[in-house]
């Protein structure tokens, strides 16, 4: 009698301990859940996606006022007719699935309405089991209808290569803009060529530059990380999250003759100026001895910073070197939006004016692309 006392106390003990074990649950997953696009564009049509963790039953959606059903399909595990959709209701979409498989997915198609929409909301709940459970579909709810494409960010990349003579600069084109983000340089040589940064007549990175040795400075308010200058490999990289505050022309210098490579790479963030004016050129015909005036004139959203132009015969092809000096004929230049010159021809010939201009945060008409009009002289 006494053990049997005992053990049933033993085995009330050990019921007592299990209970107080804690057990892990699983946690039953959400059946259902919905992925929307972030954003898509007045009257597109786009795709909803539905994930499943269930193999049969029913999805019902409520899409947003102006939305409209197109279509559904089948995805991942689940056979081709595996779901059908059916317009039950204002705004709603009841679709009747089965899965071979969990998770499980389909798609449907929804056309956005004609005029923009910010949040716009979707809701909806799944049916499955027997006895029926309904749960609400989780995931994505809002997404945005927009007029016009959502700008973003670009990536410029340029590669120059070449060959250097010692004692020799060669200038790269076109500058790096102002505005700009991220910068990265690097040059790779066989031989000691120097990278060098300039704003304008002032050398800014390099040898005998403002900043000329490791790690770096800052100029004014852009501040840059710097190899230094070395026999071989070089870098400069912009350090600070800001955007770089000027514009900068870019060169490399032989200290010893050798080839090179630099890659050059920054970004550009969304409403950065990086055109350069628009020009207007008024070249009238003329005869020979009598004056003419040449009128180039140029706007741009930030301000025309200057202009340049020439004069050429037209049987002459500009090389964009010094050369071209040795053939003008006339050239003007100077501050602002407009900039003119009087000559006389001296011969009967057709003639062309090639013209640059830059705005005032640094952007260029292209060297190798000017803006050119043609015009005739007679006897």
């Amino acid at each position: 009698m006494k053990m049997r006392k005992k053990l049933i106390a033993v085995i009330a003990a050990l019921v007592l301990v299990v209970a107080l074990v804690p057990v892990a649950v699983m946690a039953e997953p959400d059946m259902a859940s919905r992925s929307l696009p972030d954003s898509v564009l007045v009257n597109e049509e786009f795709d909803v996606t539905i994930t499943l963790e269930t193999t049969f039953g029913n999805v019902v959606e409520t899409l947003p006022a102006g939305f409209t059903y197109v279509s559904c399909e089948a995805g991942s595990n689940m056979p081709e007719g595996g779901v059908e959709g059916e317009i039950t209701g204002i705004g709603e979409v009841t679709f009747t699935f089965f899965a071979l498989a969990t998770p499980a997915t389909f798609t449907y198609k929804v056309e956005a309405p004609s005029s923009p929409v910010t949040d716009a909301a979707f809701s909806g709940v799944i049916k499955y089991g027997s006895p029926v459970t309904e749960e609400a579909v989780i995931g994505d709810e809002t997404m945005d209808v927009v007029s016009v494409e959502p700008e973003e960010p670009e990536l410029k990349e340029l590669v120059f290569t070449g060959d250097l003579d010692k004692g020799v600069t060669e200038t790269f084109t076109p500058d790096i803009p102002a505005g700009v983000i991220d910068l990265e340089i690097t040059l790779t040589a066989t031989a000691d060529i120097d990278l060098e940064l300039w704003d304008g007549t002032t050398h800014v990175i390099g040898w005998h530059g403002e900043i000329d040795s490791a790690p770096g400075g800052t100029y004014q308010d852009d501040t840059f990380e710097y190899s230094g200058y070395k026999d071989g490999d070089e870098y400069i990289t912009q350090e600070a999250d800001g955007p770089l505050g000027r514009a900068y022309t870019l060169k490399v210098f032989g200290y010893k003759a050798g080839d090179y490579e630099v890659t050059v790479s920054y970004t550009i963030p969304v409403g950065v100026d990086l055109t350069p004016p628009e020009i207007t050129i008024t070249a009238p015909g003329g005869t020979v001895g009598s004056p003419v005036t040449i009128t180039v004139s140029a706007t741009d959203d930030t301000g025309v910073a200057h202009i340049w132009f020439g004069v050429w015969p037209s049987d002459y092809e500009l090389t964009y070197s010094q050369e071209d000096y040795q053939y003008v004929i006339s050239m003007a230049s100077g501050p602002g939006a407009l900039v003119s010159v009087t000559f006389t021809p001296s011969s009967a010939n057709s003639y062309y004016v090639a013209a640059w201009a830059g705005d005032t945060v640094g952007n260029w008409t292209p060297e190798d692309a000017p803006v050119t009009a043609t015009w005739v002289v007679t006897e």
